[in-house]
């Protein structure tokens, strides 16, 4: 008897059950590669040794509820520092690596000149070269509800030439409205399943929910679909216990209710503050730092201090 191949669309409440059920259809369905051998990529560790891996090339992961995007795994379960410090640094529209690397270490390995991670979003969403992704994403359908032209590129010209660590794994994102709702749709080149889906799909949503706020919009469904989704061999045994494990409680739903966009500076800012405070004084209070700041954004920079306080007293 043949085993069913996983449904290409099924959609989830939340962001948890959507990233169990792909985890496990590669698993279950995915075709033994060989990898890359390019010394220069991550599916080679930097070394130019291949890491087998598990592939899966059709399906989308869709979810109703994206504002729902924790994650409860004692196996697998993602820094929710670096989450939020991901989104200070997406807003600040920088691919600097000095601050990133306050929150991830690894970011290091990731970049060329040992100044800039060459995959960063921000500069793509929030622009340079005189350009301004958001904005005019916003604008077009803000002007005409009806538009599919509501795309910000995420894989430019530059990335389809570069001799680099760093290649965005981001194709695209897209938006667009249905009703009263802001619907999203990420496409990536790969996908890593089991590592980095969370992460990277806690990033998109939040950029959703900023688009849907400054629309005055409900967060619609969020649509995220691949060109290879995939499972290193050496995290199967791991992906394998987390799909044996139980999460306890329920996903945390918390949503923005003041403007990221117009506040992007005073964010950056604040998160730059609270991280030079605590450098000098360990015990240093910030309740004056995050007194202005929605519940999100607040619980996003209490995870932040609780990490920095950490990594100080350890530098000591």
């Amino acid at each position: 008897m043949i085993e069913a191949a996983p449904s290409l669309v099924r959609k989830f409440d939340d962001v948890e059950q959507a990233w169990r059920y792909w985890v496990e259809q590669v698993l279950r369905f995915g075709t033994r590669r060989d990898g890359v051998c390019d010394p220069k990529s991550v599916g080679s560790a930097f070394s130019g040794a291949p890491r087998p891996f598990l592939n899966l090339r059709d399906g989308m992961l869709c979810v109703t509820n994206p504002c729902k995007r924790s994650i409860r795994s004692s196996i697998r379960q993602p820094n929710s520092a670096f989450n939020a410090a991901n989104a200070v640094w997406m807003l600040s529209g920088s691919s600097d690596l000095s601050m990133i690397q306050e929150y991830n270490p690894r970011a290091r390995f990731f970049t060329d000149d040992g100044l800039a991670v060459p995959s960063a979003l921000g500069p793509k969403i929030f622009g340079r070269d005189n350009l301004r992704p958001f904005e005019t994403a916003v604008a077009r359908l803000r002007s005409d509800g009806g538009s599919r032209r509501a795309v910000i590129p995420l894989f430019t010209e530059r990335d389809c030439v570069a001799d680099t660590r760093d290649v965005s794994c981001w194709i695209s994102v897209q938006f667009d409205i249905e009703g009263s709702a802001l619907f999203c749709h990420t496409h990536m080149r790969s996908q890593s399943a089991f590592m980095m889906l969370p992460y990277d799909v806690f990033q998109l949503t939040l950029l959703q929910e900023m688009v849907a706020f400054e629309l005055d919009l409900a967060v619609g469904e969020y649509r995220h679909s691949w060109c290879s989704l995939h499972v290193y061999e050496d995290e199967c045994a791991r992906a394998e216990q987390m799909l044996d494990e139980q999460p306890n409680g329920e996903p945390v739903l918390l949503r923005m209710r003041q403007s990221a966009h117009r506040n992007r500076n005073r964010i950056v800012d604040s998160e730059r503050a609270m991280r030079q405070r605590i450098a000098r004084d360990h015990d240093a209070a910030i309740d004056d730092i995050v007194s202005w700041m929605d519940p999100l954004w607040a619980g996003m920079f209490r995870d932040m201090e609780a990490f920095l306080r950490v990594k100080f007293r350890r530098e000591l």
